[in-house]
């Protein structure tokens, strides 16, 4: 799941959602989108994603590890 202007975290499986819409937000005062899954009238954060411009690869990995995910470093 590489991409060349994001890292990723990814916290669940997107298959399981009914649908997935994407969020701006604020972490540690940099922007980042929030991947929200929705089943069963119940939401939950299925990912984050970085804009590599803005978030160190170790700044990303640092917050995916905080919310025990699995890190795709992008840029490449």
């Amino acid at each position: 799941m590489p991409y060349s202007n994001f890292h990723a975290c990814r916290i669940h499986d997107p298959g399981q959602y009914d649908r997935i819409k994407t969020a701006r937000g604020s972490v540690r005062g940099k922007a980042v989108n929030i991947l929200i899954g929705y089943k069963g009238g119940k939401t939950e954060v299925q990912s984050f994603h970085y804009d590599v411009k803005r978030w160190t690869e170790e700044q990303a990995s640092s917050h995916c590890r905080s919310h025990n995910g699995t890190f795709h470093k992008g840029g490449e």
